[in-house]
């Protein structure tokens, strides 16, 4: 768990997200001037991933922290190859929902791998890879998780949403500052109650 509560975590966050989020409008002619891989209309999309892909996706982020360089490889390719599946994001979204129902090293790597996802495919077109419909459940997911205990996890779960903020403000996600704003006034509110009732040394 980290130092000073979740909701100071939280509050970070927050201000992380909003400071990155300021940027949105100066970065947005940059980013649309940059190529964009279209969707190949000769292959097929691969099957998406259920629920029921959770255990084994648990297990093999588990395994990629092994010593044995074979087994790390072998699941570093399997976690590749499940990457531009759709409903991937989702299902690592689920392992961090699950808390300590999943080994902490397989949650903090499941934040990583989700980040890194969503830098690499949020704005492709490629087929298979984050559909409107899961980028919305993954936005609403992981803004439920900012203010995080786990510290490891809490800067992944920030440095995600401050990319889907930049990519995503204000046309898709128009109201994520006003969200982040209300989390800082909440935490500063706990804040204050916490002295008033001698919560602090």
């Amino acid at each position: 768990a980290c130092p000073g509560g979740s909701w100071a975590w939280g509050a970070r966050a927050a201000r992380y997200i909003v400071r990155g989020s300021w940027r949105i409008e100066d970065r947005g002619s940059r980013i649309e001037d940059q190529p964009r891989m279209d969707v190949s209309t000769s292959s097929s999309a691969p099957t998406p991933l259920t629920l029921d892909v959770l255990p084994e996706l648990a297990a093999l982020l588990s395994q990629s922290l092994s010593t044995d360089a074979e087994q790390q490889k072998r699941c570093e390719q399997a976690l590749k190859a499940m990457e531009c599946r759709e409903n991937f994001a989702s299902c690592l979204l689920e392992l961090l929902r699950r808390g300590d129902q999943v080994e902490r090293s397989a949650r903090w790597l499941a934040s990583v791998h989700l980040k890194n996802v969503i830098m690499r495919n949020w704005r492709t077109r490629l087929q298979g890879c984050i559909s409107l419909e899961e980028k919305q459940r993954v936005r609403q997911g992981l803004f439920g998780l900012i203010d995080e205990p786990d510290a490891q996890v809490a800067v992944q779960v920030a440095l995600a949403v401050s990319k889907m903020a930049r990519f995503d403000y204000p046309k898709e996600w128009p109201d994520v500052v006003d969200r982040l704003v209300g989390v800082i006034g909440q935490a500063r509110a706990d804040m204050v109650n916490m002295d008033n009732l001698g919560g602090n040394p």
